[in-house]
């Protein structure tokens, strides 16, 4: 049977720019003969059939040399394996009511409020600092972590006490994902002492954040969070990064993710905020379904944005997305994986349940196991994982993407079906293939100017 090779090119056409990407190693190669560009349109985009073209493309598919990840059962001794990071789930209560929260207010599906005691943290900490050779990262979650104070105080207590003792040899950095509305003074201090990484949830503006991040009693957070942003800058807290999802509302009132990006930036100090797309039904007002149009040019207004601010020398300023999408096509950085969890990445709550992700609590059918488990089946159930469910190759969807070797997401946007995994987020799938187009074809543009494409890889490359 003769191969599709439309499954392994991407051609997109604007204006006088044509390119034609090859997926599975991302390279691109700009079209300049306007016949060649015709006959590329109709064989992409009308499905004709036309030999010359079909015999060109498999010839350059046979002369690539790929550059995706080897399939190979890397599994090591988990006294050998370091984990990247351990999630805390620390509690299932939330001071918050957000209007678009996918946690059900952090009790997932618990049915009555928990939190981790000390007791539950100590063993936790004794068991993964045994079974494993090192934990690069704690990350404190929830709910909301910050209503935790005392358990965070005990864990990073606890791990210098272990370092003291020479129990372990290292310490690992922490990090702590907030609304930002509870944060004490003693908190802030912890923060400092130990050098926190904080991600603050703010979703732009004042008028945007407070009709959709509210408290208990219906009332806005913004100023409270600033407020609490401003003190902890003013004590010396310098790790500070900003998560903000976007949604119908945003578009409602005009504001666009280059207006985020650039409010993020100017008042939060973050040029490159982690901004997502609402994960929420298609049927509710906040969902970027109602105005899809809208947000694709937003999108494609982003990507532009980018480049310029790349071009001119300038600190990029972006989203944490775009940019990354950007360094990943012209660096080649491939991933299988839909998401880093489940590889190098655990989390623990109350229930004493360890899960690939966080995002996952509460969820029997994907807990690896509890702290019975051995650490050598962990990670065997954790390769099992990524190769069986956490795996593109496995997602049907995926499969017809061009953005396949390139794009990672997260395991939320999934709903796991008998051991495998179907997209639930059309609209991230969306934002990520317009946001592909428009990478390539302003790549292929800047590359027709020499000084522009080393200006480019300069800056990708972090080089002034």
């Amino acid at each position: 049977m003769r191969q599709d090779i439309r499954r392994e090119f991407a051609f997109f056409h604007k204006n006088n720019n044509s390119v034609l990407y090859h997926i599975k190693t991302s390279n691109f190669y700009r079209v300049f003969d306007s016949i060649l560009v015709e006959k590329f349109k109709k064989y992409f985009h009308e499905t004709a059939v036309d030999e010359d073209v079909f015999n060109k493309l498999y010839q350059l598919e046979k002369s690539q040399e790929e550059n995706c990840d080897v399939d190979q059962k890397a599994i090591q001794k988990s006294n050998k394996f370091v984990l990247n990071r351990l999630a805390l789930v620390l509690t299932s209560d939330c001071n918050l009511r957000c209007t678009y929260c996918y946690a059900n207010f952090g009790m997932y599906g618990y049915r009555e409020k928990n939190i981790m005691s000390e007791k539950s943290l100590e063993r936790t900490i004794d068991y993964f600092t045994k079974k494993f050779k090192k934990i690069n990262a704690i990350q404190f979650f929830g709910g909301e972590p910050t209503l935790c104070e005392n358990q965070i105080k005990y864990v990073v207590e606890k791990f210098a006490i272990l370092k003291e003792q020479k129990n372990i040899d290292y310490t690992p950095s922490y990090g702590l994902v907030t609304n930002g509305v509870r944060i004490s003074e003693q908190l802030m201090e912890i923060f400092k002492k130990y050098n926190f990484v904080i991600t603050l949830s703010v979703d732009g503006p004042r008028q945007i954040h407070d009709s959709v991040r509210r408290d208990l009693a219906k009332r806005g957070s913004f100023d409270i969070i600033k407020n609490n942003y401003e003190k902890m800058k003013k004590i010396g807290i310098e790790k500070i990064a900003i998560e903000s999802t976007y949604t119908n509302e945003h578009v409602k009132q005009g504001v666009s993710l280059v207006d985020v990006v650039n409010f993020c930036a100017d008042h939060f100090g973050d040029n490159t905020p982690h901004v997502v797309p609402v994960a929420i039904d298609e049927e509710n007002e906040l969902s970027l379904a109602k105005s899809l149009q809208q947000f694709e040019t937003y999108l494609v207004e982003l990507v532009n944005y980018t480049f310029k601010t790349l071009l001119e020398g300038r600190k990029v300023k972006s989203t944490a997305i775009v940019a990354g999408l950007i360094q990943k096509i012209i660096l080649k950085q491939h991933s299988k994986v839909i998401c880093p969890a489940g590889g190098s990445t655990l989390s623990v709550s109350n229930d004493m349940t360890i899960q690939p992700c966080f995002m996952y609590t509460s969820e029997d059918s994907t807990a690896f196991g509890n702290l019975d488990s051995s650490g050598d089946e962990l990670l065997e159930k954790a390769y099992t994982f990524n190769e069986k469910i956490n795996n593109k190759r496995h997602v049907a969807k995926c499969q017809e993407c061009f953005m396949r070797s390139i794009c990672t997401s997260c395991l939320g946007d999934f709903q796991k079906d008998d051991d495998c995994l179907k997209n639930t987020n059309q609209v991230t799938c969306s934002a990520i293939r317009i946001i592909g187009e428009s990478i390539l074809l302003n790549i292929s543009e800047i590359k027709a100017d020499e000084h522009k494409w080393k200006r480019l890889h300069c800056a990708i490359n972090g080089v002034n």
